[in-house]
């Protein structure tokens, strides 16, 4: 009987000292020593991990479900790469005990990205299947990217550009939303839905990417002035097929299909027509004609990746 009491008092003695504890905890992380302290022990890790240095100026919000940052700063060996003004992350902490990541909302603010960070070369690994990791139930509600400042190492011209989205990952389903837009150009933008669920299961892209004459989108990506590109299809990655079409300015258009397996060794096919617009060269119609249909095939045969183009048309390049 003295050994059942003694068992009890001292179970309530631990559960009243965790409570404590976790208390103790709270009200740490809810003072600027507390955050600092997390942050002293998180960082290094964090930065180990990316072959980058992080450093933080100030602290703030009702951690660790509310979690504010500012002046952040990114380093590798030549020096800092890129800065982020304000960084705030709204989640769910106890989820991490069901092996989950909840995240209602992260918004970064006043990114200035001056360069790409340096990278290491890495050994050529031998080609295996795409397929995701497996990783824990990861829940991004909305993801806002506001004023990002892109350099000249980045862009020639430079520019700015926001960006908001979404994101799951659940197994090996993973799912991405993402609409950005440059500063001050409404008819530009760039959205994209990705859908991935397994090499058997459904894959979906829907990709829209519009990049008027001087666009910040044309000179990121490297596309013709004037450009339109979209692309929708949806299937297995073992027999992916989607439509494209795109426009360069008054100058041509093109439309077709892509199959591509990508499950395995890749093997990629696209199907386009291609014919001129009203504002093309003289020498471009006459290439192209009413109509030439353009077949490209990217194949491994061995060691190597294979390109096969093949044409056909009715202007003078047929």
């Amino acid at each position: 009987m003295r050994w059942g009491r003694l068992a009890r008092r001292l179970a309530i003695g631990l559960a009243a000292g965790l409570v404590l504890l976790v208390l103790i905890v709270l009200a740490t992380l809810a003072t600027g020593f507390g955050q600092r302290l997390v942050l002293a022990m998180a960082l290094p890790a964090a930065g180990s991990a990316l072959g980058t240095a992080i450093t933080v100026e100030e602290t703030g919000g009702a951690w660790p479900g509310r979690i504010r940052l500012s002046g952040i700063t990114l380093a590798d060996e030549a020096g800092v790469f890129a800065t982020i003004g304000r960084l705030e992350l709204d989640w769910t902490a106890r989820a991490l005990l069901g092996d989950h990541v909840d995240i209602d909302r992260l918004a970064i603010a006043e990114v200035d990205l001056r360069r790409l960070p340096a990278t290491q070369e890495d050994t050529e690994a031998p080609e295996r299947p795409f397929a995701l990791p497996d990783l824990p139930r990861i829940d991004v509600g909305a993801l806002l990217l506001s004023d990002l400042r892109l350099g000249e190492a980045i862009v020639e011209g430079g520019g700015r550009i926001d960006a908001r989205g979404s994101a799951r990952l659940a197994g090996r389903r993973l799912e991405i939303a993402l609409d950005a837009e440059p500063e001050g150009s409404p008819e530009e933008h760039a959205r994209i839905h990705l859908l991935f669920a397994g090499r058997r299961a459904p894959v979906t892209a829907d990709i829209d990417i519009s990049a008027p004459p001087g666009g910040l989108i044309a000179r990121l990506a490297g596309l013709p002035e004037g450009a339109r590109l979209t692309l929708r299809g949806t299937g297995p990655a073992e027999d992916f097929g989607a439509r494209i079409a795109g426009r360069l300015g008054g100058i041509a258009t093109a439309s077709g299909t892509l199959r591509c397996a990508c499950a395995g060794p890749i093997d990629a096919r696209l199907a386009l027509t291609l014919a001129s617009g009203p504002d093309a060269p003289e020498s471009l119609a006459s290439l192209l004609g009413e109509g030439t249909e353009i077949g490209l095939r990217l194949a491994r045969e061995g060691e190597d990746l294979v390109l096969v183009l093949d044409a056909a048309g009715t202007g003078q390049g047929g």
